[in-house]
């Protein structure tokens, strides 16, 4: 992993960005409303749009308001053009804030549906995602 706060990194040799952006966007919003997390998470998360992908805000209530713990950004990497060595687009999931050393509550259940449902959807549509 790259960084210190990168927490997973799934490297594809060609990636549509643009649809796996779309893709990611639709599945933050479905994976948590939809029931397919199971157990329930133990905190609430919510989800952003942002520029490459979606930030995941864990939340908790203090004294009656709604405070962010952190967040997982997750976001599309096209290869660096630019680059000297062979880089490959990529899936990268960031723990923010940076230096967090322990993963949030439900943090390892949200990976792994992240990278169960990727598996289904990368072999349905090879060619393009």
């Amino acid at each position: 992993l790259d960084r210190p706060n990168e927490v997973l990194r799934l490297e594809f040799t060609q990636l549509n960005a643009p649809k796996l952006q779309r893709w990611l966007s639709q599945w933050a919003g479905a994976v948590l409303s939809s029931g397919a997390l199971y157990p329930p998470l133990p905190m609430p998360v919510r989800v952003d749009h942002t520029e490459n992908g979606v930030m995941m805000t864990f939340l908790s209530v203090d004294d009656g308001k709604v405070v962010p713990r952190g967040a997982l950004n997750v976001c599309v990497q096209p290869r660096e053009k630019a680059s000297s060595r062979k880089s490959k687009d990529a899936l990268v999931v960031f723990r923010e804030p940076l230096f967090r050393d322990s993963p949030f509550p439900g943090e390892a259940q949200i990976l792994d549906q992240l990278k169960e449902d990727l598996v289904a959807v990368t072999t349905s549509y090879a060619p393009e995602a």
